[in-house]
């Protein structure tokens, strides 16, 4: 139950996340309101999702939506469009309550999507798209040229509650010896349960001569099951002279932390070995000096 209501929280965030955007497909003339949709939900439910579609040519359009598979990529790419994603898929569950449109131009219209989870739906992730398209109405004056129609897709991104499981792994983190000015850090998180979810990430730094010590939150990216992603930030350091100690930390679902330490120097940290050998050897000759002056003089 804990471990669900962490996911809810975690799809909760994502669909705020996705609000936020805007898909715009200016060659077609079409755009969406959001473009992603998440929610979890028990086997033999069922969810509606409304999906505002604006024409923004100044012609009448012909639409129509599709739902398709795919297969999901490390860093949340789609690496293929399949006719059936056997184990994260989930086209056969969706269907629109209205195919086809036509589409006034500036006008608006609201689609609505029905998801409906199988009773024997296999827990945890399952995702496709809805591919909103758009045929150029053919005229008089056109009919003899090529047209071009367009797509805007929308994700559709679902766990099927259950006992399901929210593994993670922290693949690498690398961070360069020699810090430039910003610091690159790039933490590779890998999801290897079978659910959908946002792994909370910092990085603690720590300036070693200083003992100060600043953090840096990875941003907010969702990993789909069975890849991994990679997550870059940078940091500015407080001295091009310390020497630092970076710390990654990230939580996977199930709350399991994954932490990889690593050690970086600042640019001109260097100069301050180097100043302290240069001194020593120029004490040492000094010693050496005043031992021959001491030994002359005896002499």
């Amino acid at each position: 139950m804990i471990f669900f209501r962490r996911i809810s929280f975690l799809v909760a965030f994502l669909g705020i996340f996705a609000n936020a955007h805007i898909v715009l497909a200016d060659q077609v003339g079409i755009s969406v309101d959001q473009s992603i949709f998440t929610f979890s939900a028990d086997p033999g439910k069922s969810q509606e999702i409304k999906l505002n579609v604006r024409n923004t040519s100044e012609k009448l359009q012909k639409m129509s939506v599709k739902i398709v598979d795919f297969v999901a990529g490390d860093n949340g790419k789609v690496t293929n469009v399949a006719a059936k994603n056997e184990q994260f898929g989930m086209k056969d569950w969706v269907s629109a309550k209205e195919q086809n449109w036509d589409l006034e131009p500036k006008a608006s219209k609201e689609i609505i999507l029905t998801v409906a989870i199988p009773e024997n739906a296999s827990l945890g992730a399952h995702y496709a798209v809805a591919n909103i398209r758009a045929f150029p109405e053919v005229d008089g004056q056109n009919f003899q040229n090529t047209l071009v129609g367009g797509q805007v897709g929308v994700y559709l991104l679902i766990n099927v509650n259950g006992a399901a499981s929210g593994s993670g792994n922290l693949k690498n983190f690398d961070v360069p010896i020699v810090a430039p000015k910003d610091v690159p850090l790039k933490v590779e998180f890998e999801n290897t349960g079978n659910v959908l979810y946002i792994p909370h990430g910092e990085i603690k730094i720590q300036n070693l001569l200083t003992r100060k010590i600043a953090t840096v939150d990875s941003e907010k990216h969702f990993v789909f099951p069975n890849t991994k992603y990679l997550f870059e930030m940078q940091w500015s350091p407080g001295s091009i002279l310390g020497a630092y100690s970076a710390q990654a930390t990230f939580i996977d679902a199930n709350g399991a932390a994954h932490t990889e330490q690593r050690f970086f120097f600042g640019k001109l940290f260097f100069i301050i070995p180097l100043l302290l050998i240069m001194i020593c050897i120029f004490a040492v000759a000094m010693i050496k000096r005043n031992r021959e002056s001491k030994k002359l003089k005896i002499c």
